[in-house]
């Protein structure tokens, strides 16, 4: 947003730029600006520079850099407003700047050398610039109000937009990495550049002079810092012709080979995720030989460890299934609050134990939705591991059922909670148990549940089973899908307190669990775990060897669309894959489209998920765009694109 100044102050005209602000993405007030730009290119003749110098406000902020083709926004307070900007430009360009509003607003714009010289003043300005520099542009309206302003080559073809005939609340096509950013240098063949994103500048522009048909090949490294480096490639013409976010591995960016369309000076921008640090971005010319991907192949599952508690669970936040959180009371009167969903039908579990060194002395109530207690224990209640529980509590409403902890005899300290559908309230995994090989263990803890690992593949079928040895333990087995279904369950089906799943359909690939459970919660002692293929699917043909051109993690909000850009050569056969993130909502669809615009393909669902995954053959040479957006949804997501090696 361009700064906002009082009418009285001085300008210091060799203010270097600053911090930047990201201009609004493109709206239909863009369109008409870039349609009024190109008129007024058309028909203004180049103005001569004015025998006057520049008064103007002093900024108490660097102004903003207006970036070619695309819109920024900011506000007049009153008629004596005025706001300034700031056009990174090179000899000879000849460039047209337009402000526009949707309230009756009309504007003086002023175009200032650095030296202080007005080259251009009117409601529009045209101008052609003399000089490499950073040139000033001052607003002023009519008015206080709202508006945007834009500027474009009158010697350049514009970025593609939307047209003036789009319809009101379809999403509006929107370049990934539409902002300003803060000019650093002009890069050469066998550069490397380092430098530092700050909050007072989180994008960085370099520039490259590149000819028609050369490849370049560019790399965005993090050095230091939370930076997540980001990269895009702009041609002379203002169009994103690639970008990039993971493909270089280990939080770096990485682009190969890309061809350039045209001679002139292209456009470099780092960003880092809304994160900042240091990076090294390393420039290249010429053909490189680009690595295969590399499939990875399924090796044994490590053990894992009991999920790590975490720290400060705030008031009212929702507990996982049989995911165990931290939390404190601080003494007479304190309490924490948490919530726990369950299903009508379902057994609930909650416990709650003091940690290692606490004084604390736990009190425990469970309310159902509609506020009704369904229990309340107190740790000189039960025998619990010096804490308290609810066990198997039948649930006879769905929904979030509220837990309050409190203390007894004004005691403090911290805790561990965890609530669980059914007799247990922890998981523990155990490892990873071999086809037909027995495995012995034992339930030594009340109310925690033993998870065993195993890797199977689709069209497997398989048996499993769990015998008591010791103790009173009924177990229970249930084999989980990795996307937490429960496929199958029992608990007495072998006999004489044995559970047994005679068969189990695997449907899609990954690592299964099998949980082994007491019946009760309430009883401890050792087991044998067996399970057996019935059948083994044959294995499937090994996918094609790829080369990834680019990797994208992004959101996309409600009723819009993402759009990434990547060069494409005709016969080129490309695959395109996108996943939502853990914990997105997004059902994601994929277009593939082509130079013109045109849809060549379209992702939905999968023949293996809910999510795209396609391949195309692409028609001709040219910039391929992704458009991502969500079937009635949205959220985060990863975007893979790679050429199929023939």
């Amino acid at each position: 947003m361009g700064h906002r100044m009082s009418h009285t102050d001085t300008i210091m005209i060799d203010q270097p730029p600053g911090a930047v602000q990201k201009g609004r993405r493109a709206v239909p007030l863009l369109i008409a600006l870039i349609a009024g730009l190109l008129l007024v290119t058309a028909c203004t003749p180049t103005a001569q520079a004015l025998p006057t110098l520049a008064v103007l406000p002093t900024a108490t902020q660097p102004p903003v850099v207006l970036q070619p083709w695309q819109s920024a926004s900011s506000t007049l307070t009153s008629a004596n407003d005025t706001n300034l900007w700031q056009i990174a430009g090179r000899a000879g360009d000849q460039i047209t700047v337009k402000a526009v509003s949707s309230s009756p607003q009309t504007f003086t714009l002023m175009l200032i050398t650095p030296a202080g010289s007005v080259l251009s003043q009117g409601p529009t300005l045209a101008a052609t610039l003399p000089a490499d520099s950073l040139y000033f542009v001052q607003v002023q309206g009519s008015q206080a109000g709202a508006y945007e302003i834009g500027f474009g080559y009158a010697n350049a073809t514009p970025m593609p937009g939307p047209t003036m005939e789009q319809v009101v609340g379809v999403p509006t096509p929107t370049p990934p990495l539409a902002a300003p950013g803060v000019f650093i240098a002009e890069v050469t063949s066998g550069q490397d550049e380092s430098n530092h994103l700050s909050a007072d500048a989180p994008l960085h522009l370099y520039t490259y002079r590149g000819h028609q048909g050369d490849l370049l090949n560019l790399r965005l490294q993090r050095i230091s810092g939370p930076i997540d480096p980001l990269l895009a490639l702009y041609s002379p013409s203002g169009d994103m012709i690639a970008t990039d976010d993971n493909n270089g591995g280990g939080r770096s960016a990485r682009l190969w080979n890309i061809p350039l369309p045209m001679d002139g000076l292209y456009t470099l921008q780092v960003s880092g995720h809304d994160a900042f640090g240091e990076y090294t971005l390393s420039l290249n010319q010429g053909l490189q030989a680009i690595p295969t991907d590399v499939v990875m192949q399924p090796t044994s599952i490590p053990e894992h460890i009991l999920i790590t508690p975490t720290l400060g669970a705030p008031v009212g936040e929702r507990l996982l299934d049989h995911a165990p959180a931290l939390g404190t009371i601080g003494g007479k009167s304190g309490f924490a609050r948490y919530s726990c969903a369950a299903q009508s039908g379902d057994t609930l579990t909650v416990a709650v134990l003091p940690t290692a060194g606490s004084g604390l002395r736990p009190a425990l109530e469970v309310f159902d939705p509609d506020g009704q207690q369904i229990a309340a224990v107190k740790s000189t209640q039960v025998q619990f591991e010096g804490g308290t529980w609810a066990v198997n509590l039948p649930v006879t409403l769905s929904g979030a059922h509220q837990i309050i902890v409190t203390s007894e005899s004004d005691t403090a300290g911290d805790f561990v909670i965890a609530c669980g559908i059914g007799a247990s309230y922890m998981d523990q995994v155990k490892g990873e148990a071999a086809a037909s090989q027995q495995v012995s263990d034992a339930l030594l803890r009340l109310g925690v549940r033993d998870v065993w690992l195993v890797r199977l593949g689709a069209g497997d079928i398989i048996s499993a089973a769990v015998s008591p040895n010791s103790g009173l333990i009924d177990p229970v087995l249930e084999i989980v899908a990795p996307d937490g279904t429960v496929i199958a369950k029992d608990d007495n089906g072998g006999g004489d307190r044995a559970a047994f799943v005679r068969v189990a359909n695997i449907p899609l690939s990954g690592v299964y669990m099998l949980k082994v459970s007491d019946a009760r919660g309430a009883n401890k002692g050792t087991y044998t775990l067996i399970w057996r293929y019935i059948n083994l699917a044959p294995t499937s043909t090994p996918l094609p060897q790829t080369i990834t051109l680019m990797q994208m993690e992004d959101s996309v909000p409600p009723a819009e669309y993402r759009f990434f850009v990547f060069p494409g050569k005709a016969g080129q056969r490309i695959r395109i894959q996108v996943e939502p993130l853990p914990d997105s909502a997004l059902d994601p669809v994929a277009v593939l489209l082509a130079p013109d615009g045109t849809e060549l393909a379209t992702g939905d669902d999968s023949a293996a998920s809910m999510n795209p995954d396609f391949v195309v053959t692409l028609p001709a040479d040219g910039t391929y765009s992704v458009r991502v957006n969500g079937y009635l949804s949205f959220g985060a997501f990863a975007l893979r694109v790679a050429a199929i090696v023939e």
